[in-house]
């Protein structure tokens, strides 16, 4: 800040203190709403951290741009309020998004040829030519294994596409707003995406490369497939993208688009961001082979430990009539082998109508598994198929994705415990409890732990795998695309044949292991879900974790303590906290100061056990107090701040009057043990004037912030904010269940992210606004330890039926 405005200032407060207050109060208005919008940012990268919610990493991005920006905000402001205290924060808010940035950024994509690989050149380069063909490609040449010919247009093809079409910036900010809970918004966003690809032309450098390497194959259609980075590998991407089949060579350029426009499919987008995978890492290389005429086809799985219908640990062979297709979709039930894996395999499982176990063909998939575990060192996923001429053919080969074998259920389930279902096959190990969904397209609209019912298990339900907690089906086998990404994600799927016995939104427990679904909840069959655990070893989460400390680690703990100032700034966090207490104290301390035209702060004795601190704007509080140090309620004017009050002393709630209730985080922080109940580094405070409150309320370890408006002239508003908890990341998540249902039942709107719950309540008459006020004063009283009595949703949701209960009662008191 220049001498000039400093001395403008001085100006301002010595010979106009009204003046300065006004635009200081401006100023903390401000700080206020910033500070919310930048509170729900930072929630919303920690829900993204901590996999409570998925999201794509171009939205990562533009949440931390967003912040940067709100914060840089918030520093400008707070120079205005309190200069003094604030010189060079502005920089140190750049220095922590440098940080930022720099832990945001990735290496541009390569865009130089090659743009075609063949087969051979091909083996082992997963970077230029994908998962499949780079596999394909090695077994073609170290192995004497059957793979057909072909070629692969590669990554920096693909890379070099989307720069030319100026695609790339358009496609990231359209990732960035997808919401994968918003089904009808997700389809719609790759839809878009889709299109753009659809109409930019394919770059002349990548046909004249493509049309060499298609005249060296045989005569006759081609078969155009997937072959993205990560396909196949360590995660099998199974079904997500796309395939086109009897391609003529004239249309090879037409059938590449419909690939890449595969890669933003809405599964193959939903899979992709709940693998943690990033669209740049993931670029699409396409494989590209003559069209084998196949009369039959199949999956093996060339260890297979997940057996149920033979002995585990040899290998299983499913195989259907014409082409793999209508297997892998779901469609059509296999016929299935088991055999050993030697020079000389055993057939030791096949269907009644099977009668010659020494098929020649089966045999060879016997003795090509074992090659395929000798050279991969890992037991593998094959995709094969048979000509017209009984040539065997290797289509691809990925590694196998396994999960939990069975379990004794015995010494599990209660003997009270009878299934209402039973004889049910598993496709996926696991349990799931869970309310039956018979409608994919209605999964979006629940909460989650839906199990769904239906009759084909197709690879387009991959886009709900975050919704669901389990799958029954009609139709589908375990060699399913569907089938090998449930398997990926630990979610329990089983084929049964009854499904109609099971009714929408009943709540049942499914056990996947032994085919079985009971009536109800089975308490000793629910399980941990899975999938946030597997979150935490993503790239995107270590990614996100590692910028982490610049986003929300807070290092500013102490208000007193020597780093207590701009440079002790480490994070956006510490700055948002820094601007709470500056902007709070500075507003407190004015008036302290000089007292023209205010009273001053006071302390509020009450009943009640916290330390409240509050500062009159004006006409707030009885002017007869106007030189007191202390106040009680009775002295309160404010029609928000008495309406609070009412509803938090006559809430009904039991208060020990032995525990003062202040901010326990600060005070294990910063303590040592020794701190006194009226300290103002752990008290509530509140800002008031006739028709305005603004109340910061400490209770244990969580803060609420009211901020209302409630007179005859209007608009009248109340905003809530609630955030933090005592309780482990479930029991704070349970007590955010509990408050919405019990605030949108009154009408408020309510939004969440993270342990962090804001809610609004707009354009009420004054009676309407003030009544609100007294159910939140009840509120707050009756929820402030409410996490440690909320071991599930469903007894938050029952609780919060109870207390709205007794609000309709109590509500005939209220002021």
């Amino acid at each position: 800040m220049s001498l000039k405005e400093l001395l403008s200032r001085w100006t301002f407060q010595v010979f106009a203190p009204g003046t300065l207050l006004r635009k200081k109060y401006n100023a903390f208005r401000e700080i206020l709403e910033v500070d919310l919008r930048s509170m729900e940012l930072l929630a919303g990268l920690e829900e993204i951290y901590t996999g409570s919610e998925t999201a794509d990493w171009n939205r990562v991005a533009f949440l931390c741009a967003e912040l940067e920006r709100e914060v840089g905000e918030i520093a400008r402001l707070l120079t205005v309020l309190a200069p003094l205290r604030c010189m060079g924060l502005e920089e140190y808010v750049r220095k922590i998004a440098f940080y930022i940035d720099m832990g945001l950024d990735t290496p541009p994509p390569e865009i130089a040829p090659p743009y075609c690989l063949s087969r051979e050149e091909a083996a082992g380069r997963e970077k230029l030519a994908g998962g499949k063909a780079a596999a394909l490609g090695i077994l073609a040449e170290e192995t004497d294994i059957p793979v057909p010919p072909g070629f692969c247009i590669t990554t920096n093809a693909y890379n070099y596409y989307m720069e030319a079409g100026d695609l790339r910036v358009p496609i990231a900010g359209l990732l960035a707003q997808i919401d994968l809970c918003d089904r009808e918004g997700l389809s719609l966003k790759c839809e878009e995406i889709r299109g753009m690809i659809r109409q930019t032309p394919v770059p002349d450098e990548i046909l004249r490369e493509m049309e060499a390497q298609a005249k060296k194959l045989p005569a006759g259609p081609l078969a155009v497939r997937s072959s993205a980075i990560a396909e196949d590998g360590e995660s099998s991407f199974a079904g997500v993208y796309e395939s086109v089949l009897n391609v003529s060579p004239e249309n090879l350029a037409e059938a590449y688009r419909e690939v890449l426009m595969g890669k933003y499919s809405p599964q193959a987008v939903a899979y992709r961001i709940l693998k943690g995978m990033t669209d740049e890492e993931t670029g699409m290389a396409v494989l590209v082979q003559p069209m084998v005429r196949v009369k039959a086809a199949g999956v093996m799985y060339t260890t297979d430990e997940d057996a149920t219908q033979c002995v585990q640990g040899v290998a299983s062979i499913y195989s259907v009539k014409g082409l793999g297709e209508s297997l892998v979709s779901g469609r059509a039930r296999p016929d299935v082998f088991c055999l050993t894996k030697e020079d000389n395999p055993h057939v030791l499982l096949r269907p009644p109508h099977f009668d010659n176990p020494r098929s020649e063909t089966l045999l060879e998939l016997g003795r090509i598994a074992d090659k395929l575990e000798h050279f991969f060192k890992t037991p593998q996923d094959v995709e094969w198929g048979v000509d017209e001429r009984d040539r065997l053919f290797i289509l691809q080969s990925r590694p196998l994705r396994q999960n939990a074998t069975a379990r004794d259920i015995s010494k599990q389930v209660p003997d009270n415990a009878l299934p209402m279902l039973s004889g049910g096959v598993r496709i996926s190990a696991g349990t799931a409890v869970g309310r039956i969904v018979r409608n994919a397209e209605a999964i979006a609209e629940l909460p989650h732990g839906a199990i769904l019912v239906t009759e084909t298990l197709t690879p387009a339900l991959a886009r709900h795998l975050d919704r669901l907690d389990g799958v029954i089906a009609r139709r589908g086998s375990r060699a399913g695309h569907f089938a090998s990404v449930a398997r990926e994600f630990g979610l329990p799927v089983m084929v049964l044949d009854e499904i109609e016995e099971l009714s929408d939104g009943q709540e049942v427990t499914m056990d996947a292991d032994t085919g079985q679904v009971y009536a109800g909840c089975v308490e000793e069959l629910r399980r941990q879900d899975p999938r946030r655990e597997a979150w935490r070893g993503t790239w995107a989460a270590k990614r996100l974790g590692a910028i982490m400390p610049h986003l929300s680690i807070l290092n500013l703990t102490d208000p007193e303590g020597d780093n207590f100032q701009p440079e002790g700034c480490r994070s956006m966090h510490d700055v948002i906290r820094f601007a709470h207490e500056i902007s709070l104290n500075e507003m407190f301390s004015l008036v302290g100061r000089s007292g023209r035209g205010l009273g001053r702060v006071k302390k509020l004795t009450s009943k009640l056990p916290f330390v409240l601190y509050v500062l009159d704007l004006g006409g707030g509080l009885f002017s007869s107090v106007r030189d007191a140090k202390s106040i009680t309620p009775d002295d309160i004017v404010s029609k928000p701040m008495w309406a609070l009050w009412w509803g938090l002393s006559k809430s009904g709630a039991t208060w020990d009057e032995k525990l003062i209730h202040v901010d326990w985080e600060e005070f294990d922080r910063i303590s040592a043990g020794i701190f006194t109940k009226d300290s103002k580094l752990l008290a509530s405070y509140s800002i008031v004037a006739e028709d305005y409150t603004h109340l910061l309320l400490r209770f244990g370890y969580h803060f609420t912030v009211v901020d209302s408006v409630c007179g005859g002239a209007g608009p009248n508003h109340i905003s809530f904010r609630f955030k933090g908890g005592g309780g482990d990341w479930d029991q704070r998540m349970n007590r955010l269940a509990f408050l919405r249902h019990t605030m949108e039942s009154k009408g408020f709107s309510t939004k969440s992210r993270g342990d962090m719950l804001t809610a609004q309540f707009t354009h009420g008459t004054e009676n309407e606004t003030r009544q609100r006020l007294v159910f939140l004063g009840r509120l707050m009283a009756h929820s402030r330890m409410l996490d440690l009595k909320l071991p599930t949703e469903e007894t938050a949701v029952e609780l919060a039926e109870r207390f709205l209960e007794q609000d309709r009662t109590a509500g005939e008191e209220s002021p």
